[in-house]
């Protein structure tokens, strides 16, 4: 809580006409050597391929770029990982 606003970490954007639209979680945000990646588009990505069923993305520590991209990837019945 802040101010008496409760603060869930959501990252929004105001469109010309003043509508807000959600973008992502702010925890969702993976920093790796000072970029900004976030964890729902690389999944978005992912899924594009026709073998991957469900994946999940994440930060993962890293000594030199302070995270790394992690993901979790479960592929379609019959598919081959490679």
């Amino acid at each position: 809580m802040q101010g008496g606003w409760n603060v869930t970490g959501d990252v929004y954007r105001i469109d010309d006409e003043g509508y807000f639209w959600f973008e992502t979680r702010g925890d969702d945000m993976i920093v790796s050597a000072g970029h900004n990646i976030a964890a729902p588009e690389v999944e978005g990505a992912l899924l594009e391929h026709p073998s991957v069923r469900e994946c999940a993305v994440v930060g993962s520590a890293d000594a030199q770029r302070g995270q790394i991209v992690k993901a979790f990837v479960v592929l379609q019945a019959g598919a081959s990982p490679g």
